[in-house]
C-alpha cells in the first residue's frame, strides 16, 4: 500500500507478546484479512479476545502512545465500548515502533452508504454528542437525517461536514488508485455521495 511500509509479521508479534506479555504466551497469533486492514496499522488476533495493532507507516507511530493516554480517559464518558489498550508495547524482535494490544470488540460493519438503520443513527449521534462534550484538556437516507437532527447541525455545519468527508476522499483516491484499489473505490463512493448531497441540497438545509 505504501512504498515505505514496515509490516510486522506473526512471528514478530508472537515473540513480542512472549517477551512483554507473558500472561498471553501460548495464545495463537493470526493476521487479520486484508479487507479489514486499515491504511496505517497491521492487525493480528491474539487468541479469541485480543488484537495487536502494529503501525506500518511512519506517520502512525505516535498513535500507540496517544491511544494509551486518551482512550482510557474517553471510555468513561462514552455510551459504547471502545478499544482501550491493555498493553503499550516496546520495540523489539526486529520491529522498530511502539504498538498496542486492545480487546477484540465483536460486531458488524453497516453499509457504507444508504443505511436505513434509524436506531444506529441515533446511537451514532449519541456517541458523537458524548465525544464532543469531553473536555480535551483532561440517496439521502432517513438515518442520515435522524443523525443530523439528533446532532442539531445547521446548514453551515452540515456543509463543513461534507467538506471534511470530501477532502480525504479526494486525496485518498489519488494516493491509493494503484496501490490499494479497494480503498480507492471507497474514496470514489464517498466523492459521489458528497457531490450528490450538495447537488440536491447546496445550502445544507434540513428536509
Amino acid at each position: 500500500m505504501h512504498d515505505d511500509e514496515v509490516r510486522a509479521t506473526a512471528g514478530q508479534v508472537r515473540r513480542l507478546v512472549a517477551a512483554q506479555c507473558p500472561q498471553w504466551t501460548g495464545l495463537s497469533v493470526t493476521p487479520l484479512p486484508d479487507e479489514v486492514e486499515g491504511t496505517d496499522h497491521v492487525l493480528f488476533r491474539i487468541g479469541g479476545e485480543l488484537v495487536a495493532r502494529m503501525p506500518k507507516i511512519g506517520w502512525a507511530v505516535g498513535q500507540a502512545e496517544s491511544d494509551a493516554r486518551w482512550l482510557p480517559v474517553l471510555a468513561s464518558h462514552l455510551p459504547a465500548r471502545i478499544p482501550v489498550p491493555l498493553h503499550l508495547g516496546r520495540p523489539g524482535a526486529g520491529y522498530p515502533w511502539r504498538w498496542t494490544v486492545v480487546p477484540w470488540i465483536g460486531g458488524s460493519t453497516p453499509p457504507r452508504q444508504g443505511s436505513a438503520d434509524i436506531a444506529l443513527a441515533r446511537d451514532l449521534a449519541a456517541f458523537a454528542r458524548a465525544l464532543h462534550a469531553v473536555d480535551p484538556s483532561g440517496g439521502r437516507s432517513q438515518a442520515r437525517e435522524t443523525y443530523r437532527e439528533a446532532m442539531g447541525y445547521d446548514g453551515a455545519t452540515w456543509r463543513r461536514a461534507c467538506g471534511w468527508a470530501l477532502a480525504p476522499a479526494l486525496t485518498g483516491l489519488d494516493y491509493y488508485r494503484h496501490t490499494f484499489p479497494r480503498m480507492a473505490e471507497g474514496c470514489r463512493r464517498m466523492i459521489r455521495a458528497v457531490i450528490a448531497e450538495l447537488a440536491v441540497n447546496p445550502a445544507g438545509r434540513r428536509r
